[in-house]
């Protein structure tokens, strides 16, 4: 038995969920751009050994 997923509540402004949205694809963007620098890196230390 997992754990029962939280309703959203309904009475939330429809503004603050656009909010979240933005926010997660912030988040998201940031982690993309933090994972090119990871591959860019290990392509170098690939060439160097």
């Amino acid at each position: 038995k997992g754990k029962k997923k939280r309703r959203t509540d309904r009475r939330k402004k429809a503004g603050r969920q656009d909010e979240g949205k933005e926010r997660n694809k912030r988040k998201h963007d940031n982690r993309r751009k933090e994972e090119e620098e990871t591959k860019k890196q290990s392509k170098e230390n690939g060439r160097k050994k």
